[in-house]
C-alpha cells in the first residue's frame, strides 16, 4: 500500500473522539497519533505504548473501524489486547463478537499447530458453563491453571478443556510464554477437569517457571549495565 491509498482519517469522528480522548491523559502521544492514522506501524506502536492504558483498547477499536492496514492494527491491538484485555472489552461494549472482528483482523500470525488442538481456560466459579464463553484459551494445562488457583480464596478454582480445529484460531500471542489463543466461535464441547492436587502442582510449576524467567531477566539486565559501566569507566 503507498501513501496515496492509506486512509485518510483527519475527518472521521471516532478518529477525533480517540485524538481528544488518549491527548487528554498523554499529550505526549501527539506526535506519534496522526502518523500512526496515515499508515505508519512504528509510530502506531509508539501511539499505544505512550496512550494510558484505558485508552489503548479504545485505539484498537477506532483503529479496526477506520479501516486501518493489518500491520498497524497489529502494532496496536497486540498491546491493547496483550495487556489491557478488560479496556478492549469495554471499548467494545462488551461485545465479544466485536472483539473477535478486532482481533482477526489485526492478522497475527498463526503458529504451524495440528489439525485439532486441545486447549485449556482457568478462572474462578461455581459454573464451568460461564467459563467457556471467555475469549481467551491456552494450550498450556499449567498456564490454565495458574490463572484458576492464583486467586483461588473463597471462590473456586475451575479449569476447562476443549478440542478445537487450527482453523477457528484467529489470534495468538506467546509474549508471556502463555501461549494464548482465540477462536471464531466459543467451544461447543468442553470437559470439565477437577480442582486438586494435579491442577495445584501445576499452577505450582508453572508459578516457579515465571519467577525463575523473572529472575533471568533481571540478572540479564544486570550484567548489561555491568559492561555498559565497564565501557565508560577509566581503566
Amino acid at each position: 500500500m503507498t501513501f496515496a491509498e492509506k486512509p485518510d482519517t483527519r475527518q472521521d469522528p471516532m478518529v477525533e473522539y480517540a485524538r481528544r480522548q488518549v491527548l487528554a491523559d498523554a499529550p505526549w502521544a501527539a506526535q506519534y497519533f496522526d502518523p500512526a492514522f496515515a499508515g505508519d506501524e512504528e509510530a502506531a506502536r509508539f501511539l499505544v505504548t505512550a496512550a494510558q492504558n484505558h485508552h489503548r483498547g479504545l485505539l484498537a477499536v477506532v483503529a479496526y473501524f477506520a479501516r486501518m492496514p493489518a500491520p498497524v492494527l497489529r502494532a496496536i491491538v497486540s498491546t491493547a489486547w496483550g495487556h489491557d484485555h478488560r479496556y478492549l472489552m469495554q471499548a467494545a461494549g462488551e461485545r465479544v463478537s466485536l472483539v473477535r472482528s478486532v482481533l482477526k483482523a489485526a492478522e497475527v500470525p498463526i503458529p504451524d499447530l495440528p489439525e485439532t488442538i486441545t486447549v485449556y481456560r482457568g478462572g474462578l466459579g461455581d459454573d464451568p458453563r460461564l467459563l467457556v464463553r471467555g475469549l481467551s484459551w491456552t494450550l498450556s494445562f499449567e498456564v490454565a491453571a495458574w490463572f484458576a488457583h492464583r486467586f483461588a480464596g473463597k471462590h473456586r478454582p475451575l479449569v476447562i478443556s476443549a478440542e478445537m480445529p487450527r482453523a477457528s484460531v484467529i489470534y495468538f500471542c506467546d509474549g508471556r510464554s502463555e501461549q494464548e489463543v482465540v477462536f471464531n466461535r466459543a467451544p461447543r464441547r468442553w470437559t470439565h477437569i477437577p480442582a486438586g492436587a494435579a491442577t495445584q502442582a501445576a499452577h505450582d510449576k508453572y508459578e516457579r517457571e515465571k519467577r525463575e524467567a523473572m529472575m533471568a531477566e533481571l540478572a540479564s539486565y544486570k550484567r548489561r549495565d555491568e559492561v555498559d559501566l565497564c565501557a565508560v569507566l577509566p581503566l
